[in-house]
């Protein structure tokens, strides 16, 4: 309304001006004087002067139809707005009404599982108690139904768990030094029983221009690995599953890698209508498959969340009847990395040896190809026992490879009848086996070594090694058939007892498949528990002999709950065994200093947990006093001097990690395999905070690199970091600190030249 006023005013006042204005011109045209009396009779002696002087109504008229326009404009506008913002309003609150319900109904599945879990843990645990009792045949055969009903159950609850603290938006994605052969052969064990249990091929490649390491979260890549593995054993009636690892070209300028994983079986395959909804919640290729073959269809949905979490994406291929492929990619930064000894390009004195490989698989006889090529090895390939024996024929071979179930001949038959060639009196013959197949026959003592598959590289390089050096037979480092039998002089280390009842305390899923796998490998059985309380009121109904128990958990830590324990004045008390990621000497101070009797850093292997069973079989006859061992690092007294001569490497650190996991090479390898990339990215945590001037990081980076660098024997680095750590905790000012980081780096450097001439030395 406004508008329509103001637009009539200003018409009408137009309008007046306008004949005015022409009556002035017209006296002017009429040479008139230009006065009052001069403009009125020339309008009351012109006509078209009084149509003029209606211009004022009409302009003023059409002046207000435009303002009434442009009211009804602004007024719609408003209208618009307010139903604009109204319905933002109403989607938002919909939209945090909706976060609100899906975070409810993630919470209210975290609680369900963990109520569900714990009396599934006591009907677990019961059931092993009734197993270790006096049973017949059917009696056992029922309750050990009911345990794995049980288990089952768990693993369902687990997935269901998982989903929801990513769907409540609680999945963080780690940046750390993430091994990827240590990812994939650890998945790898995981899965291996079930793979045996249905006669599977089980094999694995990770190719040579992978790099070692990249940053990115260990523990969410196994956990997407082993779902998928699982999902295609579990479809698999009979042929392989496989599981490679490639790198795509990296961008030029970039230190960044995308590596892809493919999971490929030879399973039932996927329907192609149905691969666009397979990765949703709650969703299986086919109804009548959640019949057969059970499952909560959560797998593979959390496999893509967790990749898509990782910054990649994942895919498949499949075709009924034949099988699928699912391929996913993650990217990270490459790395510091101590290159593994089978991945170095001078061939470490395989090279030019002539190996037979005898497999009926043909993606074996590949794989094992591909591993010995690139050593530098000349492979040739047989696919029956029958072939093998015509190539021995023709051609001489340093050694040969069998695989033992193959059809016609085995590898047992084919073995003696190489033995029986006048080529072959002097091979030596190394053989693969599926995990669990038994060797007691008498042919088996024809082998240099035994093989579970799939055979690691590593496994597979340093048997190699050994057996063509003629050291094979003292090795301990695969599974050996011709025991060295110890001295009658020499007392026997205790043995433990397989009747032990174990409790596992871990909160990581994954975590609690290769614990388990590990005991089951021992020929141990274990109880689960998710976290501190739980294994409390586990421990209130059953009387465990052991206890291994994660440090770090939710809820309540392992700390915590060993504290808690101990304080109880009566009742059984276990031994308690740490299990953290944390390897510094104060850590296991920690620990000890908590009530706990023995101390096993991750990622431990079976020979690792086979120790610490001895040790607490030692300590039970010595009556519960603590063991000495697992050795620590020794930390030198903060007022010790440092020789003027002390060397880039200390012997005395790898005695004591020799100690720790035995006469073992190879597990030697593998633990600085694993841990020697976390050393290395120590330094980029050390020079950002160097660079943002955050001294407290800066010393508390120093510290971890101080007890680490101790650890495996890098003795200036020690020293280095022990010295910039004190300096920083007297809170004086550290001059050139960049120089100072700048000659950490350099120390590491050197370590790792005279660790690669200590391992050199150790083979020659």
């Amino acid at each position: 309304m406004n508008n329509t006023l103001r637009y009539a005013a200003l018409g009408a006042a137009f309008g007046l001006c306008f004949p005015i204005v022409a009556t002035a011109l017209d006296v002017a045209a009429q040479s008139l004087p230009l006065t009052t009396a001069s403009l009125l009779r020339a309008q009351a002696t012109q006509p078209l002067h009084w149509i003029i002087d209606t211009a004022p109504l009409f302009l003023g008229l059409f002046a207000s139809l435009a303002g009434r326009r442009q009211d009804t404009v602004e007024r719609i506008n408003v209208e618009l707005e307010s139903r604009i913002e109204q319905r933002t309003a109403e989607l938002l609150a919909a939209k945090e009404a909706s976060e609100a319900a899906s975070r409810a109904k993630s919470e209210f599945l975290a609680n369900m599982s963990h109520e569900i879990r714990t009396p599934m843990n006591a009907v677990i645990g019961m059931t092993g108690l009734l197993l270790d009792t006096e049973l017949d045949d059917q009696q056992e055969g029922f309750v050990e139904i009911v345990r794995s009903s049980g288990e089952a159950l768990l693993s369902l609850i687990n997935n269901i768990l998982d989903f929801s603290k990513i769907e409540a938006g609680e999945l963080h994605i780690e940046r750390t030094a993430l091994n990827v052969a240590a990812c994939v052969e650890n998945a790898i064990e995981v899965v291996t029983l079930a793979a045996a249990s249905k006669q599977l091929e089980l094999t694995f490649r990770v190719d040579t221009d992978v790099p070692t390491a990249i940053r990115g979260d260990p523990t969410r890549l196994q956990q997407a690995l082993v779902n998928l593995l699982g999902n295609a054993i579990k479809f698999t009636e009979r042929g392989e599953v496989s599981l490679t690892v490639t790198a795509r070209p990296p961008a030029e300028g970039s230190s960044v890698r995308v590596l892809e994983f493919a999971v490929r079986d030879t399973g039932i395959g996927i329907p192609a209508d149905v691969i666009p909804n397979l990765f949703g919640a709650f969703t299986q290729a086919d109804p009548s498959t959640t019949r057969r073959y059970g499952g909560t269809g959560l797998g593979l949905a959390i496999c893509d969340r967790l990749v898509r979490a990782m910054g990649g994406r994942i895919e498949v291929e499949s075709e009924v009847g034949r099988g699928s492929v699912f391929r996913f990619t993650i990217a990270g930064e490459v790395s510091d990395y101590a290159r593994p000894e089978y991945l170095e390009d001078d061939e470490l004195g395989l090279a030019e040896t002539r190996v037979l490989i005898v497999d009926d698989n043909a993606t074996n006889r590949e794989l094992v190809e591909f591993h010995t090529r690139s050593w530098g090895m000349l492979p040739t390939l047989a696919a029956s026992g029958d072939e093998a024996l015509e190539l021995l024929r023709r051609k001489r071979f340093d050694c040969a490879i069998l695989d033992m179930h193959m059809p016609g001949m085995d590898g047992l038959q084919l073995a003696e009848a190489i033995r029986a060639h006048p080529r072959g009196r002097s091979m030596e013959l190394l053989m693969l086996t599926s995990l669990g197949q038994r060797t007691d026959h008498p042919s088996a003592a024809l082998f240099s070594v035994f093989l579970s598959k799939p055979v690691r590289p590593s496994r597979l390089f340093n048997a190699l090694l050994d057996a063509l050096s003629g050291e094979a037979i003292a090795d301990s480092r695969v599974n050996m058939r011709r025991p060295k039998r110890p001295d009658a002089d020499e007392d026997p280390e205790p043995a433990p007892k397989r009747n032990l009842r174990l409790l596992l305390v871990e909160d990581n899923a994954n975590n609690q498949m290769v614990g388990k796998l590990t005991l089951t490998r021992l020929g141990y059985r274990a109880d689960v528990a998710s976290d501190g309380l739980e294994a409390l009121e586990a421990l209130e109904r059953i009387e465990y002999d052991l206890v291994l128990m994660d440090v770090h958990m939710p809820r309540m830590d392992g700390l915590t709950a060993t504290r808690a324990l101990r304080a109880r004045r009566s009742g059984h008390q276990p031994y308690i065994v740490a299990l953290t990621a944390n390897a510094t000497v104060q850590d296991r101070q920690k620990c000890l200093d908590a009530g706990m009797d023995d101390y096993l850093a991750k990622p431990y292997r079976a020979d690792d947990l086979k120790q610490v069973l001895t040790r607490r079989a030692r300590a039970t006859e010595r009556g519960r006093e603590r063991p000495s061992a697992p050795p620590a690092p020794r930390d030198a007294g903060e007022n010790a001097g440092e020789p003027a001569d002390e060397p880039t490497l200390d012997p005395a650190a790898f005695a004591q990690i020799h100690e720790l996991l035995g006469d073992d090479s190879a597990q030697v390898d593998q633990f600085l395999h694993d841990f020697l990339p976390g050393l290395a990215t120590l330094f980029d945590e050390l020079e950002r905070a160097a660079a943002e001037e955050d001294l407290e990081a800066v010393e508390r980076t120093a510290h971890t690199m101080k007890s680490n660098a101790q650890t495996v024997g890098a003795s200036r680095l020690h020293r280095l970091a022990r010295a910039l750590e004190k300096q920083l905790a007297r809170a004086e000012e550290v001059p050139e600190l960049e120089r100072r980081v700048a000659a950490l780096r350099i120390a590491h450097r050197e370590y790792l030249a005279a660790l690669e001439q200590h391992r050199v030395a150790a083979r020659g």
